[in-house]
């Protein structure tokens, strides 16, 4: 890894504030950093540049608090983004489960409990974000997942779920295309479950509002 330095001083790295210089090694930079909560500490500075550390610790003992004080409380936004990506993998009835749980996707021992997911994912989540999964081939778990906006997500399904089709094994955005219409119509239809000549049909009748596809 680079030990290139830069000049962090007095810059701002979430609850870090750099205030000086700590020390070099052979790979890496260090610097002096003290945390919103008044905490000092050397602080790597890749760390601080890809935000891989944002506080002393304090941030995830408040998101852990908080989620005790939470957990069990069904209008939390996060309880149901957690029921919802258990089901999806566990319950076979799921609309979804053939994209998740039938394709072994599971969610990891850790975040079983909701108060444990609260506590790794609460403090980065804004209204309007779901929970996305950088490597859709491998599971549920910190290391691989991230809040991401609708739009986001959409195009990461289309570029990822793998289809059947009359023209061999292609993505949902490809088929779409074959077929002619719009990918959230084609998503839509697989959600739904259909197959065969109506899962690829052009007909306008297929679609969601039962009216012409954009």
């Amino acid at each position: 890894m680079s030990r290139r330095s830069y000049d962090l001083t007095g810059r701002n790295f979430h609850r870090w504030r750099v205030m000086r210089l700590s020390y070099r090694n052979k790979i890496s930079v260090f610097w002096v950093c003290k945390c919103s909560c008044g905490n000092k500490r050397a602080v790597n500075q890749n760390n601080l540049l890809m935000g891989r550390s944002r506080s002393c610790g304090c941030l995830q003992k408040e998101a852990t608090s908080r989620a005790r004080k939470t957990h069990g409380q069904s209008q939390n936004p996060l309880y149901s983004i957690w029921q919802a990506m258990n089901a999806r993998c566990q319950k076979p009835h799921h609309r979804d489960y053939r994209f998740y749980g039938a394709r072994g996707i599971k969610v990891c021992r850790r975040w079983r409990n909701f108060t444990y997911f609260l506590a790794d994912m609460e403090a980065d989540w804004t209204s309007g974000l779901s929970i996305e999964r950088n490597d859709v081939n491998k599971d549920y778990k910190k290391s691989n997942c991230r809040w991401a906006t609708q739009a986001e997500q959409a195009r990461n399904t289309r570029r990822n779920v793998i289809v059947k089709s009359p023209w061999g094994m292609l993505t949902a955005s490809q088929c779409a295309e074959k077929i002619g219409i719009n990918p959230s119509v084609f998503l839509y239809r697989l959600r739904r479950g259909w197959t065969g000549d109506k899962l690829f049909s052009p007909s306008r009748q297929f679609n969601r509002w039962n009216t012409k596809e954009s």
